[in-house]
């Protein structure tokens, strides 16, 4: 019974969430954000059914929770925080296995539309053009980040706090309480991705030339720079390693061995730096691949390294039209890559991990796809008219 009272609250929650975003902000259509939401939860049922049959951290997770009376006692960083977490839901409202799951897949679900709504906030169209699907609204369907943020689990809440840091970053100077909610969920989650998102922000910050006021960027800077210093400590010892320098870890080389142990598992300690972010951000592509998943998400890693090259060639051209935000972004999505690529020993915990920050990508691209476009239909108006 639980279960559909679930179901129908998150999608009434859900109706009135998307009435009210496309009320107030005229660019969004409810059309597409229902759209999304079909689509997560189609593959939030897809990764229920596949938990059926795999070693799914999910079942874990409600176990603990279920059946710890004291809830501050689940109160610490990382795995024990998403017990924490579930802890209302599974223990203090009873809920079974299923409804909590939907619980967690819709809170994935609001961290990737805060993100979508805050990669429109920086596009020049004000008024909607009338497409329900353009590039941005494509790549935000992409299935991976909406499977792997789906279920109880370290994924959807990632998604989620990096969906509330940067929607509120988006609007820094309106919206400081929802950075500092996001930024405490991130850290409580994964205390070593906070960290490099906090290492993101400072070089972005001094790449930033426009946009932001002197006094607010070397203000952000130096807050930035102070978190990072303070927290750094816990993320080490939360890593259970000796050195922050996350190239030349013996400890984080050795987690990376043990990973790969896995049937999907690859051995990272014998790859160079760069292979290990291609790894990390397109494999498995077809060839490397032993089972079904493998065999489909291959579509869409292939399609990751056409990303990839519009990245690279459209950055050569447009990076100056990017503002403070949007480099941040994808500072932020680099140092996270290189700070998890590092001990993803296998392509199943690879495939995971990128579903968090790939989003972060998607934002640049698309804000470089549409200066590129807006460039290329005023160069071409420009030329029309001149044979006019």
């Amino acid at each position: 019974m639980d279960l559909f009272v679930v179901i129908l609250f998150t999608l009434v929650l859900f109706g009135f969430i998307a009435r009210y975003i496309s009320q107030t902000n005229e660019i969004i259509r409810q059309e597409y954000l229902w759209l999304l939401a079909i689509v997560h939860i189609g593959l939030s049922v897809t990764y229920s059914v596949y938990a059926l049959s795999s070693a799914s951290d999910s079942r874990k997770y409600f176990k603990v929770s279920s059946q710890t009376e004291n809830w501050m006692d689940l109160f610490d960083t990382g795995t024990s925080f998403i017990s924490f977490l579930a802890w209302p839901f599974t223990r203090m409202l009873g809920m079974s296995y299923y409804p909590a799951m939907i619980c967690f897949s819709f809170l994935g679900l609001i961290g990737i539309v805060l993100l979508y709504l805050a990669a429109k906030e920086h596009v020049s169209r004000q008024k909607n053009d009338g497409k329900l699907i353009g590039f941005m609204e494509l790549l935000f369907l992409l299935p991976n980040m909406h499977f792997w943020t789906s279920s109880i689990g370290k994924g959807s809440m990632i998604i989620f706090g990096i969906g509330i840091f940067f929607w509120g970053l988006s609007r820094f100077n309106k919206r400081p309480h929802f950075i500092i909610l996001g930024a405490l969920l991130v850290y409580f989650v994964r205390p070593h991705i906070m960290l490099a998102i906090l290492l993101a922000i400072i070089v972005g910050l001094l790449f930033t030339n426009t946009g932001i006021k002197n006094f607010i960027k070397w203000s952000l800077f130096l807050l930035s720079l102070i978190i990072f210093f303070f927290i750094s400590d816990n993320v080490l010892e939360f890593a259970e390693v000796t050195d922050i320098n996350i190239f030349d870890s013996n400890e984080l080389q050795d987690r990376a061995l043990s990973l790969a142990r896995a049937n999907s598992g690859i051995d990272l300690s014998s790859y160079s730096l760069p292979m290990k972010l291609f790894a990390f951000w397109c494999r498995p592509l077809f060839v490397d691949t032993n089972n079904l998943v493998g065999f489909i998400v291959s579509f869409e890693n292939l399609f990751y390294l056409y990303l990839f090259y519009l990245l690279i060639t459209y950055s050569f051209f447009y990076w100056s039209k990017l503002n403070g935000w949007h480099r941040i972004c994808l500072f932020v999505f680099l140092f996270c890559s290189l700070a998890l690529s590092q001990i993803s020993g296998n392509l199943g915990i690879a495939l995971r991990q990128k579903a968090q920050i790939m989003p972060l990508l998607f934002i640049v691209i698309a804000k470089l796809y549409e200066v590129r476009n807006t460039l290329v239909n005023k160069e071409t108006k420009t030329f029309n008219f001149s044979r006019n």
